[in-house]
């Protein structure tokens, strides 16, 4: 503050006034002097004022940025957390519905295995029997061939309850007919094997009935041509048969199969989306990380200018406040000691009425 200078010079010029040593003029000389430091500490003042509007005006502005930039961070802030707990809540149920289309592909897979193996193994029987009709079915169709065009003998009726006449007139019809001995040796088989398993039948229908035993074929007796077609007829029905079966079997797994490979392929790609699903969440939340990372850090630095600024700020205004109230002391001093110097000199008046005009204004 200046005002102690204002005193002392004060101090000087009464002195110099009550010793009668002064200049001619001392008084106007130090109201001049005075009268300068007033002018002084006015132009500092306002160069203050000005610089401190520019100054609060900067307060405002920055304070208003930062605390923009926090409110922005913190709500930025708020969206990354939310998005990431989705997109982990996003993983952990792609995670689950690929294990669960995994176990259901895990079984189709073995439910394809097992009607493949089951299927396999029912074709390879079918070709066994398949095998075993037609190793009858040929040798009776060349049998009944040759024997139709020996004549008589072939024609010949014989008793087909009787087993071993029957057996017997057919080996002669056939060494007869010079047919092959292997060709001979498997009807000859033939006959007895399918003579006995009708035979077991009939009995086992006749002990449940209560019935007398019958024959095996519907007649008791016939030609060997004929015998030999109903047994082919048999033989080819039961080939017919058996065929059809494994066309239906056959069939009937082409179907599964189709339908056990369109689930395979629709698990398959649901597996594949959940899996690029999973993927793209892992590397969206690993992003959203990343961001909310960044933003924490922002937003960390942005408040602390905002600390910085209001602080600042308050401070610099409460010096401001303090250097106006000493600017304003000190230009009381002043006025009082022009006064205390016009009252004890009794002259100068129009100057110092003059200078207590602008001292009072400012």
């Amino acid at each position: 503050m200046k005002s102690p200078v204002a005193i002392a010079i004060l101090g000087l010029c009464c002195s110099s006034v009550f010793t009668r040593q002064a200049l001619a003029n001392p008084v106007g000389d130090v109201l001049t002097l005075m009268q300068h430091l007033v002018d002084q500490v006015k132009a500092d003042g306002a160069a203050a004022d000005t610089a401190y509007d520019k100054f609060s005006k900067w307060c405002e502005d920055s304070a208003r940025t930062s605390d923009f930039a926090v409110q922005t961070a913190t709500e930025q802030k708020a969206r990354l957390e939310a998005a990431i707990t989705k997109l982990t809540s996003d993983i952990e149920v792609a995670g689950t519905q690929t294990d669960e289309m995994a176990s259901a592909l895990a079984e189709v897979e073995a439910e394809t295995k097992k009607a493949k193996t089951l299927r396999e193994k029912e074709h390879a029987d079918f070709l066994e029997d398949e095998k075993e009709l037609m190793e009858m079915v040929e040798p009776l169709r060349r049998a009944i061939a040759i024997l139709e065009k020996k004549g008589s003998s072939a024609l010949a009726q014989i008793d087909t309850n009787n087993m071993a006449t029957m057996v017997q007139t057919l080996s002669v019809a056939l060494d007869a007919a010079t047919f092959s001995t292997s060709d001979r040796s498997k009807l000859l088989a033939l006959v007895q094997s399918k003579q006995a398993a009708e035979d077991e039948d009939a009995e086992e229908a006749d002990a449940e009935l209560g019935a007398p035993h019958a024959a095996a074929y519907t007649k008791s007796s016939g030609s060997i041509v004929a015998i030999l077609e109903e047994m082919g007829e048999d033989s080819e029905a039961q080939l017919a048969k058996l065929r059809k079966a494994e066309t239906a079997a056959q069939h009937e797994y082409d179907l599964l199969k189709t339908s056990l490979d369109d689930r395979a392929a629709e698990y398959t790609k649901d597996m594949a989306t959940q899996k690029g699903d999973k993927a793209k969440a892992k590397e969206d939340k690993a992003e959203a990380e990343g961001d909310l990372k960044a933003t924490i850090k922002n937003m960390k630095r942005s408040s602390e200018e905002l600390k910085t600024v209001q602080t600042t700020c308050i401070q610099t205004a409460n010096d401001h406040e303090q250097s106006v109230a000493g600017r304003k002391a000190e230009l009381t001093a002043l006025q009082k000691a022009m006064e205390i110097l016009q009252e004890t000199s009794g002259g100068a008046a129009s100057f110092f009425q003059v200078s207590a005009t602008e001292m009072t204004s400012f």
